[in-house]
């Protein structure tokens, strides 16, 4: 089975917890993605999620320039190591309902990997398994070809 090291991304977006909650939301926005990872040079303490600034911020009809990230993350958060096997990252955010996950070495933030990563591997692994056992002729009926 291959590593979480080969799936994760390494460019994870940042911010303090000492920002206000706009920081968070403006960098998600602008670099197109649906969490930051809340660091103190470079060790994980949270995570804010596009969830956390719904419920946390919206519903409690609080003002996201009034809101520090330390409010709003979700801490402590389930981390990983990179050397551990795909599968054991898959059942760890499936058995604890997390659809980001931070990737550290030591304590060091490294990378994260998403659902969406996780999705696509096994896609691969599939799509690989019935390129190797299906005969041509089946290849072209089955969806994932």
């Amino acid at each position: 089975m291959d590593k979480v090291s080969k799936i994760m991304s390494k460019k994870v977006k940042t911010v303090s917890k000492d920002d206000i909650a706009v920081t968070a939301a403006k960098t998600m926005l602008n670099k197109n993605v649906s969490c930051v990872v809340v660091v103190d040079r470079g060790i994980v303490e949270g995570i804010v999620t596009e969830r956390d600034l719904a419920v946390k911020i919206l519903s409690h009809k609080n003002r996201a320039s009034d809101v520090k990230v330390e409010d709003i993350m979700t801490s402590p958060v389930f981390t990983l190591s990179p050397d551990k096997d795909v599968y054991y990252c898959s059942e760890i955010m499936r058995k604890n309902g997390i659809k980001k996950l931070p990737i550290v070495r030591g304590k060091r933030l490294v990378g994260i990997v998403t659902q969406t990563d996780i999705l696509d591997y096994f896609r691969d692994q599939r799509k690989k398994f019935v390129l190797k056992h299906l005969s041509r002729e089946h290849r072209k009926s089955y969806p994932v070809v």
